[in-house]
């Protein structure tokens, strides 16, 4: 069999049945016994049939087929022209796709913004921005925007599949989830006089003092464990429980562009080792709160201190960071399922 488009100047023949560990060069699956495939031997590649020709493709609505040869032609999709990057095009039509981005989502949820993001072949004129890599989105391609349509926020096609920003998973048959369970979305504090609040962190209610006071010196706030210098804070007078007025209206549960899945608060640090726990993202111990990821599989945790950084950083010397940067700290076990394809 001869594809003189598709493998230039290469015969396909049938995959030899006895190639117990063959690997298809475009799935990178194994070629079964049973799977329809084809062997090249002027470059020992084999190729599973449906891997050469793509049909039902929910990117498009015409068959797509792998091109062999070097296109100078940018993808469709995300925009880049990348060389080595494994290439679909339509015989149809004047279509060009990545085979990453022929599977790319319909609908997705980044931790990094409130609402669902769906995949659209055209962004809308405007100061179009990623909300990932902070560079202009070619409104010429496509990529990903928000459901709300008074909301202008975007994001790369190439930045989904590059960065661990996403969990894996596309939304685009699964309802909006329902308000979340009132059990873990109590508010952090609860007014109780107007001079004395609960936090569901500590059993006895708590003062608003002033550090000005010198009776007051030498407190340490117990969730992000650095001392109380100035302003007020929430102490308690039955024992040395503080906390700073920001680090008591933490949420309870919070999502985070540092991790792609979402993060419940934990204040007992003595149920983790010593007392302490290590910080996935800067990698200090840490006896204070801890954000924990909600997956049960997933061991990411994170201090407060860390916690409280957002995007974008707007900082005095205008340096150029972003939670990419942070990104490269975090440990390989944190969970992130793309970490391959970056």
């Amino acid at each position: 069999m001869y594809f003189p488009s598709d493998h230039a100047r290469h015969i396909f023949e049938e995959s030899p049945r006895d190639s117990r560990d063959a690997i298809c060069k475009l799935c990178k699956s194994t070629v079964s016994f049973e799977s329809f495939a084809y062997y090249c031997r002027e470059c020992r590649s084999h190729f599973h049939k449906d891997c050469l020709t793509i049909i039902n493709a929910k990117i498009h609505e015409h068959t797509l087929t792998f091109i062999r040869r070097e296109n100078p032609f940018p993808c469709d999709v995300c925009g880049r022209d990348d060389k080595g990057m494994d290439m679909y095009g339509c015989l149809q039509c004047d279509f060009f796709v990545h085979r990453q981005c022929i599977f790319l989502p319909k609908v997705i949820k980044l931790t990094r913004h409130s609402q669902r993001l769906s995949h659209v072949f055209r962004i809308s004129d405007g100061d179009n921005i990623c909300g990932v890599c902070r560079s202009q989105v070619d409104v010429r391609y496509g990529g990903y925007s928000c459901i709300e349509k008074t909301c202008n926020y975007v994001v790369h096609s190439s930045c989904i599949i590059r960065f661990d920003v996403w969990d894996g998973k596309d939304l685009e048959e699964e309802p909006e989830p329902e308000e979340i369970d009132s059990q873990v979305d109590l508010a952090a504090l609860v007014e109780i006089d107007g001079k004395s609040v609960r936090h569901f962190s500590h059993e006895h209610d708590l003062l608003r003092l002033d550090m000005g006071e010198k009776e007051e010196s030498g407190q340490v706030c117990q969730a992000c464990v650095l001392p109380i210098e100035f302003g007020s804070f929430l102490g308690c007078k039955q024992c040395d429980f503080a906390l700073h007025d920001v680090c008591a209206s933490l949420p309870r549960k919070m999502e985070h562009g540092i991790h792609i899945h979402p993060l419940t608060i934990h204040v007992d640090a003595m149920n983790n080792e010593n007392g302490f726990f290590t910080c996935s993202v800067c990698n200090q111990h840490s006896c204070g709160f801890m954000y924990k990821c909600c997956q049960e599989d997933c061991e990411f945790k994170i201090d407060v201190k860390c916690a409280s950084f957002a995007e974008p950083f707007d900082h005095s010397v205008k340096v150029a960071l972003n939670l990419q940067d942070l990104q490269q700290n975090v440990t390989k076990d944190a969970g992130f399922p793309w970490s391959s394809n970056a």
